[in-house]
């Protein structure tokens, strides 16, 4: 496996990795449930709905799913990045569920994920640093609150951040 998400209830983990295959295991019987073909390349991150009602997967085939179990009928594709899709997330309001994308395209992107359609685009001139790291970001998280982020990038540090001053901690 490539990475791992749990249900914010704890009853459900899925996984996935280099064949694009997800795996969803019920975690209090610890068996495998259901598995699905979400992508054609490796998955590289996935992320549970905050209510644990749906997960996102996001592999190098540039595109994105968000859905229920895998199943076609509730199942949306979201495409429009070029290159692998390196991070998602969701937000954490209910009452206007978005996602959010990261890619080796150098975009940022902010979709609508009943409808698959891209909210917003951000391109950055070149891959993600920033002067508190000394190599490239590689993954993003957002503290509950939504008041801190910590980021993880190719030089072996983490950083906490205080999204207000947008400076670390």
């Amino acid at each position: 496996l490539r990475v791992v998400a749990v249900s914010p209830c704890g009853q459900w983990c899925a996984g996935a990795g280099d064949a694009g295959r997800v795996h969803l295991w019920h975690l209090p019987r610890g068996k495998l449930i259901h598995f699905w073909d979400a992508h054609f390349q490796a998955i590289r991150a996935m992320a549970f709905r905050p209510d644990g009602q749906a997960l996102a997967t996001a592999g190098d085939d540039g595109r994105f799913t968000s859905g229920r179990d895998g199943g076609d009928a509730d199942t949306v594709t979201l495409q429009g990045h070029s290159l692998a899709v390196t991070q998602i997330a969701w937000s954490r309001l209910p009452s206007a569920p978005r996602l959010f994308s990261t890619s080796l395209d150098r975009t940022f992107r902010i979709w609508q994920p009943a409808t698959g359609q891209c909210l917003a685009t951000i391109l950055f001139p070149s891959p993600l640093t920033c002067l508190a790291h000394d190599g490239a970001i590689l993954s993003v998280a957002l503290s509950f609150e939504e008041t801190r982020a910590v980021s993880a990038s190719s030089d072996g540090t983490v950083k906490i951040w205080d999204l207000a001053s947008a400076q670390p901690v």
